[in-house]
């Protein structure tokens, strides 16, 4: 009798061929009711076909890991519940069978997420990886997995990456040529991050498991960081943030897929080609913020993401980013005068240009009043306002970033008041 190990090798090499030599599915008008309209989520649903059940070879790895002491849990018992396998990002209850099917899929969305050759020997490979990290697993060691997340509005070269402190972008893999793509649910994902992570697992039988206490992903707040970084590294000639579409997780023995989306912006841009040089000045203050974000920045930091590309409206642009402002240096009182004299003295070093530079900005601030306020205001006037408000605000945030630590924890009044009797 073969190896569990050979008998999981002899399924993989099967698996491969099933699937390489069968036929696309054809789609139906119910599962196109199913979709969610984001081609890279439903192109995982059809990456492993359920017929790889009836293979011999499916058959076989079923009788003999059914002996293997970590595996042998998970074969059916009636008047049982099936085992349930808990994790630090949720959790499911798989048979053996499932189990097995589940080192399958999990191995081909990890080719695919990869952008990985779809050969025999690379997916023979990643299957026998798996089941190697589900058997730690059930020894109680961490295992690893993969946390990926979309974005759209961003352009990347087939193979350029962006690294990070929090995961490496490249472009996304191309979707299902055979699948149908309603296109409602908005922007279409055009980059994806990729980053690696560890939990543990627990197996349990029982129907309640509240003694389970999962590992937490705890980190930067990444949702805002990476748009952020992109706005501040593509700066000139126009900034870019991309749009998180959706979030996902890849375990070594995932059978189902699951994502979470962001609502999705208002705002639907084509997706912005990055120089080289772009690209590294991403790069630099993904670093930067990595080490130095603080939560007093939040308000400033969303205002500033959603100027850039979340607003269709420039009325909304222009309310965004003078919002940005007063979080970065606002008081409760004489607001106008103490946020433009502030912001003068912050990005402004030569004083002979700083009072009209400042009359500049009070201009725009008193515009967003009229626009908040409901006046009528020719909307070439907002949208002039509203672009140059957000590049105020974007280079204030650059501006903060490059300062000592302790600028970014002060409150927006101290700010202001250290900025207009320091500098």
């Amino acid at each position: 009798m073969p190896s569990p190990v050979a008998a999981i090798a002899n399924l993989a090499v099967a698996t491969y061929r099933y699937f390489t030599t069968q036929k696309a599915p054809e789609i139906t008008i119910d599962s196109v009711i199913l979709r969610t309209g984001e081609p890279l989520i439903d192109t995982t649903r059809e990456l492993m076909p359920r017929g790889v059940m009836e293979l011999e070879e499916f058959h076989a790895a079923i009788q003999i890991l059914a002996e293997e002491p970590e595996l042998s849990q998970f074969v059916e018992v009636e008047g049982q519940l099936v085992p349930m396998i808990m994790h630090s990002q949720g959790g499911s209850r798989q048979s053996l069978d499932f189990l097995i099917l589940a080192l399958l899929h999990s191995s081909r969305l990890r080719i695919y997420w990869l952008r990985l050759e779809f050969s025999e020997a690379t997916f023979t490979s990643i299957v026998l990886e798996n089941y190697e990290e589900l058997k730690r697993g059930f020894r109680g060691e961490t295992i690893r997995y993969y946390k990926i997340t979309g974005y759209a509005g961003i352009e990347l070269e087939e193979r350029s990456q962006i690294t990070t402190p929090w995961g490496t972008l490249q472009k996304a893999p191309i979707p299902s040529p055979h699948l149908v793509y309603l296109g409602f649910a908005g922007t279409p994902t055009t980059a994806i991050m990729l980053s690696e992570h560890h939990t543990t697992i627990v197996v349990s039988r029982e129907p309640s498991l509240d003694a389970f206490k999962p590992m937490r992903f705890t980190g930067p707040p990444i949702l805002e960081l990476v748009p952020l970084a992109f706005a501040l590294g593509t700066f000139q000639p126009k900034p870019c943030a991309p749009v998180m579409t959706f979030m996902t997780n890849l375990l070594p023995f995932m059978l189902g897929f699951s994502s979470t989306s962001t609502m999705r912006p208002d705002k639907i841009s084509d997706a912005v080609q990055l120089t080289t040089e772009q690209v590294s000045a991403i790069e630099d203050w993904a670093r930067r913020l990595n080490e130095q974000h603080i939560d007093s920045l939040k308000v400033a930091v969303g205002r500033v993401i959603s100027a850039i590309s979340k607003r269709a409206d420039k009325s909304d642009v222009l309310i965004d980013a003078v919002t940005a402002w007063e979080s970065l240096v606002g008081s409760r009182s004489e607001t106008v005068f103490r946020v433009t004299a502030a912001l003068a003295h912050l990005l402004e070093k030569d004083p002979t240009a700083r009072r009209g530079f400042q009359k500049k900005l009070k201009d725009i601030y008193n515009l967003r009043s009229r626009v908040v306020h409901g006046d009528l205001v020719e909307s070439a006037k907002i949208a002039e306002a509203a672009d140059e408000a957000t590049k105020i605000a974007i280079k204030s945030l650059s501006q903060i970033y490059l300062m000592p630590i302790e600028w970014l924890s002060m409150k927006s009044e101290e700010r202001a008041d250290r900025i207009l009797l320091e500098r």
